[in-house]
């Protein structure tokens, strides 16, 4: 009976403790509010068939991902080296083949853009060709046309002998190409022979204008046959013009009698038979039309 009596005391003394509770928690039926139960460590008072008891404390087990770990290569030094300089050429081929693709791109397109040009060129009608204007050199003086142009300037030359120098004039020099150095005081000079002859060379085959040659008072020209052709041989080509007589000056202007043209521009002096002479131009002056 004391033992009952005394579980009764007991309920008695904490039914305070409860309602005091009850006005600010809720309190749920083993005497835990809302706050201790969310917690993990709070004690649980635990009352059945009329006695109380604390409940052990039970902690919540903690879910956690666990990390994943790689696995670490166990690469060398000198194996990262070798890698990273292996990307650094394969980077450096790449860029090389942009460049040379770029290159033969542009290349091409430089192609084809004269390509076109052309082609529109081709299209075009031609122009039609400017006559070149001859030069009037019966207006000038021998001296201002040798300041002029002069097609037969420094051309080749031949002619039939050389005359044997036995004064020391620069006149009588003899040698052919003296007759288109540009200066009147050297001359070509045959040795005396029948019929002494002298041409140049255009190089091509030219339309003459006229001709001026610059004679010398040791030979003054005379008699003499003008000829322009495509031989060598220079009485087989056509004749241009025939001077006679002595020329009145050592400047001479010889114009063909018709319309000429021919590479070969030789110069025949007519000799009296077995009456030997020595042909001397000092200059010889070529315009074209």
């Amino acid at each position: 009976m004391s033992s009952i009596n005394s579980m009764e005391h007991d309920n008695d003394t904490m039914q305070p403790l409860r309602s005091s509770h009850h006005d600010t928690t809720n309190i749920d039926d083993d005497g835990a509010t809302d706050t201790e139960r969310a917690r993990d460590d709070v004690p649980v008072l635990d009352c059945e068939n009329g006695g109380c008891k604390v409940k052990p404390l039970t902690s919540k087990k903690t879910h956690y991902l666990r990390s994943l770990k790689l696995p670490r290569l166990g690469c060398p030094v000198r194996c990262r080296e070798g890698l990273i300089l292996s990307i650094g050429v394969v980077l450096t081929c790449l860029a090389l083949g942009l460049i040379v693709a770029g290159a033969i791109r542009s290349e091409d397109h430089g192609s084809r853009s004269a390509f076109l040009h052309v082609s529109s060129l081709l299209k075009r009608p031609l122009a039609p060709e400017v006559p070149r204007k001859p030069v009037r050199d019966d207006v000038f003086t021998f001296d201002q046309l040798l300041s002029l142009s002069n097609y037969a300037l420094n051309k080749p030359t031949q002619q039939s002998s050389v005359f044997l120098k036995v004064l020391d004039i620069p006149e009588l020099d003899g040698e052919s190409d003296f007759a288109v150095d540009g200066s009147v005081n050297t001359c070509a000079r045959t040795d005396l022979e029948e019929n002494p002859f002298w041409y140049v060379d255009l190089g091509q085959i030219e339309h003459l204008w006229s001709v001026r040659l610059y004679g010398s008072d040791a030979n003054r020209l005379h008699d003499f046959d003008v000829h322009l052709g495509n031989f060598e041989n220079v009485t087989d080509n056509t004749l241009c013009t025939r001077f006679h007589g002595s020329a009145a000056s050592l400047d001479v202007r010889v114009v063909c009698d018709t319309k000429l043209s021919g590479r070969y521009l030789g110069i025949v002096m007519r000799t009296a038979p077995k009456k030997p002479e020595s042909l001397i131009i000092c200059e010889v002056l070529v315009y074209l039309t």
